[in-house]
Formats: structure tokens, sequence, C-alpha cells
């Protein structure tokens, strides 16, 4: 925590990027060989990460009363957890390159399977609101 980046912390970031850029850190066994070894291995770090991000959570509820009659995360503790959302992100870029896949890829087929299940009138879990939501979204582009 405390880290100041060395990039415009404002400039958009575009995941498949960001995944190049943080390959440079893969160090760990069987790193960028696409192996069953690596896809273990970064599945379970991400899994880690992610246990760092509740674990950071429990003890905001726990320690700062988070959610207790409003209350919003501290400063402290959001900063903790922007870190491990960190951690968590470059975990995930790790997997999803151990799948031989790209973040873009990754986004499109959850963005397709979402629609798929919210904005389709034959599925189950569909959503007026949100099939609405997105046919705007569609006109804006």
């Amino acid at each position: 925590m405390g880290r100041k980046p060395k990039t415009d912390p404002n400039a958009p970031i575009i995941l498949t990027q960001h995944a190049e850029d943080v390959s440079d850190f893969a160090i760990y066994p069987n790193a960028n060989t696409r192996s069953a070894a690596e896809v273990a291995y970064c599945g379970l770090e991400l899994a880690g990460e992610v246990g760092e991000i509740a674990n950071s959570l429990k003890k905001a509820i726990r320690d700062d009363h988070f959610g207790k009659e409003g209350r919003a995360l501290t400063p402290r503790r959001r900063l903790q957890m922007v870190d491990e959302a960190g951690d968590a992100l470059w975990a995930w870029c790790r997997f999803v390159y151990s799948i031989a896949a790209t973040p873009d890829e990754v986004a499109r087929f959850n963005i397709a399977k979402l629609e798929d299940r919210f904005c389709d009138p034959e599925s189950p879990s569909y959503s007026e609101t949100i099939a609405h939501r997105r046919s705007i979204r569609r006109k804006r582009r």
C-alpha cells in the first residue's frame, strides 16, 4: 500500500495491455508455459488473492463496523482493498494467459453470456430493465 503509480493514474487502462505489462512480473514455477502446472498455479494464486479481498472485507465488518448505520469503508480499508484487488487482477490476468485466452476474449464472452441470460425474453432470468439499459447503450455507440 502507499505505492505511487508510475503512469498517469487517470489514463484508461486496456485489460489486454495490462495483462501484457504485468507478464514481466510472472516469476513462478512454469511461468509462461501455458502448461497444466501453470494453469493450476495461477488458479490457486487467483483463489488466494480473492480470499485476501474477502478477509479484508471481513475485517472491515468486524473492526470498522462497515455497513452498520450506513458506515462506509474507512479510507485505510478502502486502500487496502484497492491493493488486494490489484493483486487479484494480476492473478486473474496470469490465469487468463495460462489458459491461452486474452482478457478481451473473456470480457466479450462474459458480456454475451449475460446478454443471453438477462436480455433474452425466453430466458428465466430475463430482466426488462437490463434489456432496456443494454439497448440504450447500443444506441449510444
